[in-house]
């Protein structure tokens, strides 16, 4: 973790945006070269909070896909939508980075699932 104000652009990760206390706090955006990753949106004391728009690659170890919505705690935490590299959208309640309420749709909008404290429903 961390972000760094000198550093190699093409292998650092890399933040701009709002700083205070000398961590990311505010709006801002979070790049990460190695994988194709970066975040944009809220920060407090460092790490991912409020509203915002995380995004990465298929090469990164959760295959990739975006993810627009609420975070605490640098965690996926509240309303949002997760959409997947194959289409497939998750729409709904997060928590700790787990799908918690709310529907698995594929990319047709037809509803695949729904899933109720965690647990999907048949």
């Amino acid at each position: 973790r961390g972000f760094y104000e000198e550093g190699d652009e093409d292998t650092d990760r890399k933040y701009v945006g709002e700083i205070e206390n000398g961590l990311p706090n505010g709006h801002g955006k979070y790049t990460f070269p190695q994988v194709t990753q970066n975040y944009v949106g809220g920060f407090k004391d460092g790490l991912r909070s409020g509203v915002g728009t995380y995004t990465w690659s298929d090469h990164s170890p959760n295959g990739g896909g975006k993810y627009e919505g609420e975070y605490e705690n640098n965690r996926r935490n509240g309303k949002g939508k997760r959409t997947f590299l194959n289409g497939y959208v998750q729409e709904g309640e997060f928590k700790n980075n787990e799908f918690w309420n709310g529907t698995l749709k594929d990319k047709d909008g037809n509803i695949i699932s729904n899933y109720v404290n965690g647990e999907e429903q048949d």
